[in-house]
C-alpha cells in the first residue's frame, strides 16, 4: 500500500508542476511581435514603395496589353507623376485615346493601381457593350526598379489579364512608326487583305489581318488536307509584328516578322519563312452574293446575319437585315478606284422609326459634308465588307454605325 500511495503522490505533483508552468507562461506579456509595424503601417509603406517605383522612371513604363484571350494586343506607355497623374499613350486607334488622367495606389485585399479617369483602357472596356473584359483597376503583383507586374482585379476564371511593364527607353515614345507599320500590314492592292505564307517559296498557308481587333487569321491545310483556320493575336512593331503566343503550321513555327522591303515580311528566326505581298483578286460581283456574319461595333460580334443579293444598278448589292432590323439597303461597289470604296445608294429603307418615319442608310459625308468620312471598303479575295454609315429620316440623322461583314 505504501508503494501505491507514493506512486500516486508523485503523479499528482507532476501534474501540479506542469499546470504552474502553463499558467506562468500565459501571464507572460513579454512575447516578441512578428512584425515591427501594424497591418496599416505595412500597407502604407508598401503603397509608398510602389508609388516611388512607378514615378522614378524617366521615360515611363511600357508593356503589351490585351483585355482577353480573343482580343488583340496593344502597346501601352504609362508615365506616372508624383502629383497623381499618369500620361497614357498607346497604338490603339492610332493614339486617338491618348490622354493624361489621375491615378491612385490603393489597398483592399491587395495593393491596387486604380485609373480614376477615362483613358484608352476605359475605351477598350466599352467595346461590345462593356463585354470585352477590359480593365481600369489592377492588382500590383510585384514591382521592382526594372519591372512591374499588374493583374486585372476585374477578371475571374481562367482568362485573367496580366500586364507586365518594363522601363521605357526614349525611343519607345515614337508611336508614329507603329501606326505606319500597321497601315502597311492592313492595306494592299485591291485591298484584298490576304497574303500567302511561304516556306522555301512554297505556299503553306494564308494570312490576313484585322486592324479593328488587332488579330490575324491563319488558314492552312493540315496533314489530312483538311482546312484549319486560327485567329491569333499579334503585336505591331515599328518594323513588322510578332505573334502573342505560339503559332505553327504543321510543325513550322511562326515567330517575329520584319519587313523585307518588298511589301512582305520575313521571320527573324527562319529566313526561308516569308509572309508575301497581298494577293490580287479580280473584281467579280457575283462572288459577293450570299450570307454574311455581322460584327457591329457597340452591339455584338456575330449575333446576326446579313443576306446579300444583286441590285438593279450596275455593281450594286442589296443588303437585307443590316443593323439587325430586317429591312434592306443598297450599296454601290467601285471596282475602278485605287481604293475599293463602297457607297450607300438611296433605295429601300432600312426600317420604320417612330420619329424618323422611313429611315435610310446614308454615307457619313451626307451629314458631315466631308467626303473623307466615306471610308466604307470591300475586299475582293474574301468578299469582306467594312461599312460605315449614318441612319437618316424625315427629321434628321443620328449615329455613325460601323459594321463588318464576313462571308460564310
Amino acid at each position: 500500500m505504501k508503494i501505491h500511495k507514493q506512486k500516486y503522490t508523485n503523479f499528482y505533483r507532476t501534474i501540479i508542476l506542469f499546470l504552474l508552468v502553463v499558467i506562468s507562461s500565459c501571464t507572460d506579456n513579454e512575447v516578441n511581435p512578428l512584425f515591427d509595424q501594424t497591418v496599416n503601417e505595412r500597407s502604407e509603406a508598401l503603397k509608398a514603395e510602389y508609388s516611388n517605383i512607378l514615378t522614378a522612371t524617366e521615360n515611363g513604363w511600357i508593356g503589351y496589353y490585351s483585355p482577353n484571350n480573343n482580343f488583340g494586343v496593344y502597346t501601352m506607355l504609362m508615365d506616372f507623376n508624383e502629383d497623381g497623374s499618369v500620361k497614357i499613350n498607346s497604338d490603339y486607334s492610332t493614339g486617338d485615346e491618348d490622354n493624361t488622367i489621375t491615378y491612385r495606389i490603393d489597398k483592399t485585399l491587395k495593393v491596387e493601381l486604380v485609373l480614376e479617369s477615362f483613358s484608352v483602357f476605359s475605351k477598350i472596356f466599352e467595346i461590345n457593350n462593356n463585354n470585352n473584359g477590359g480593365e481600369f483597376v489592377f492588382n500590383i503583383l510585384s514591382a521592382t526598379e526594372n519591372e512591374v507586374v499588374l493583374e486585372s482585379k476585374l477578371d475571374f476564371g481562367n482568362d485573367i489579364t496580366i500586364l507586365t511593364l518594363r522601363k521605357a527607353a526614349p525611343e519607345d515614345s515614337d508611336f508614329k512608326a507603329i501606326y505606319a507599320s500597321e497601315d502597311a500590314i492592313t492595306g494592299g492592292p485591291l485591298d484584298s487583305g490576304i497574303r500567302n505564307i511561304l516556306l522555301n517559296n512554297v505556299e503553306i498557308g494564308k494570312f490576313s489581318f484585322n486592324a479593328d481587333d488587332r488579330t490575324a487569321t491563319i488558314t492552312y491545310l493540315d496533314e489530312n488536307q483538311e482546312e484549319v483556320t486560327e485567329t491569333v493575336r499579334i503585336v505591331i512593331t515599328k518594323s513588322g509584328f510578332f505573334f502573342f503566343g505560339p503559332v505553327s503550321i504543321n510543325g513550322t513555327d511562326l515567330n517575329i516578322f520584319v519587313s523585307n522591303g518588298d511589301s512582305g515580311y520575313t521571320d527573324t528566326a527562319n529566313n526561308a519563312l516569308v509572309i508575301d505581298d497581298f494577293l490580287e483578286c479580280p473584281f467579280d460581283l457575283s462572288t459577293f452574293l450570299g450570307t454574311y456574319t455581322a460584327n457591329e461595333d457597340g452591339y455584338c460580334d456575330g449575333c446576326y446575319q446579313v443576306t446579300v443579293t444583286e441590285g438593279a444598278e450596275l455593281n450594286s448589292l442589296v443588303l437585307t437585315n443590316l443593323w439587325d432590323v430586317g429591312g434592306t439597303t443598297v450599296v454601290m461597289l467601285d471596282p475602278d478606284a485605287s481604293v475599293n470604296n463602297i457607297s450607300f445608294a438611296f433605295g429601300d429603307f432600312l426600317y420604320v422609326n417612330s420619329q424618323l418615319g422611313n429611315a435610310f442608310t446614308y454615307n457619313p459625308s451626307a451629314v458631315t459634308g466631308d467626303v473623307a468620312d466615306d471610308i466604307s471598303t470591300y475586299r475582293t479575295c474574301d468578299n469582306y465588307m467594312n461599312l460605315y454609315f449614318r441612319i437618316c429620316g424625315g427629321p434628321g440623322c443620328f449615329g455613325l454605325q460601323h459594321i463588318q461583314l464576313t462571308k460564310l
